[in-house]
């Protein structure tokens, strides 16, 4: 039964995960502004409700859905705004145990960056005693653009407990096709 039970959590997550830059709640409209050979993909998700609140979501920079351990999910954002928008890393986790990140240290070369929640983090109780927490990281754009001319970052999420990652440079493409639609959209905004 135990076994049951994992597998059926396992399935849920690897159908969020697969779907999580498409996935569309009521009241959202999608536009994909790019598709590359590497599968890249940029998405414009537009709430009717929040007009303000539209942002452009990329391909997950960092994925890691292990068998035992948590699951988590690195998603760069761009948020549109009048004035100009901003950049944020979207952390999802999964665990048994609540970590209440507050924090994201982006090393930066040898210089680092600390990031705090945008706004209060999401947290709760999910299937089989599990806790998820969604928590959305702003970073500047002068930081942002230092992370591109990076070959690899690291980055530690931290809160009750840290977890360590490193981005490559296959992670920082996703940055930069972000960035460049991000400047495309920003110089037609239009709410």
């Amino acid at each position: 039964m135990k076994n049951l039970i994992l597998f059926l959590g396992m399935a849920f997550l690897l159908s969020v995960f697969n779907g999580c830059a498409t996935n569309q709640p009521p009241g959202e409209t999608k536009e994909f502004l790019a598709t590359t050979d590497s599968d890249v993909k940029v998405v414009e998700i537009r709430d009717k409700f929040y007009p303000d609140a539209s942002y452009l979501a990329a391909t997950p920079i960092k994925k890691e859905n292990p068998l035992f351990g948590p699951t988590i999910m690195i998603e760069p954002r761009y948020y549109l705004a009048p004035q100009g928008g901003f950049y944020v890393l979207r952390y999802f986790y999964i665990g048994e145990t609540w970590g209440f990140f507050d924090e994201m240290i982006l090393l930066i070369g040898q210089s680092p960056y600390s990031a705090t929640p945008v706004v209060e983090p999401s947290r709760e109780v999910i299937y089989g005693g599990q806790v998820m927490e969604d928590v959305l990281f702003r970073v500047p754009t002068d930081v942002f653009e230092k992370i591109l001319q990076q070959r690899e970052i690291e980055v530690r999420v931290a809160g009750r407990m840290k977890y360590d990652y490193k981005l490559e440079s296959g992670s920082i493409a996703i940055l930069r096709i972000l960035r460049e639609k991000a400047q495309q959209r920003d110089s037609n905004y239009h709410p």
